[in-house]
């Protein structure tokens, strides 16, 4: 029964001691990650580009706008003296033109 005990001891104190030595050999890091993408060279040209493609879907976005503006307008100013089948026809040109600029402002809002 003592012998038990004994090896009972010394295992216990093996484990613990394995434990304490696994603990003092792991380390925790931490990385800056705006650091890290401001050092590669590929982050400004990278950062050029987005800029570049935003300046075009908000020049994209004007333009739709003022072309569903300019239609609004044009269809306001005629439509009493437009067919029926024209005055549809132009509404429904009017509603698709709407849903393109606000899939179009979605896109944009993404960015």
């Amino acid at each position: 029964m003592k012998k038990l005990s004994k090896v009972l001891v010394l295992l216990v104190l093996a484990l613990g001691i394995s434990s304490a030595a696994n603990a003092q050999s792991q380390k925790i890091g931490y990385v800056d990650s705006s650091v890290v993408s401001e050092s590669m060279p590929e982050a400004a040209k990278i950062q050029q580009d987005l800029q570049q493609y935003l300046t075009e879907l908000d020049q994209e976005y004007k333009t739709m706008t003022a072309e569903l503006q300019n239609k609004y307008n044009d269809y306001q100013a005629n439509a009493a003296t437009m067919s029926q089948i024209l005055r549809t026809s132009k509404e429904k040109e009017l509603r698709s033109l709407k849903a393109v600029l606000r899939m179009q402002s979605h896109r944009k809002d993404l960015s």
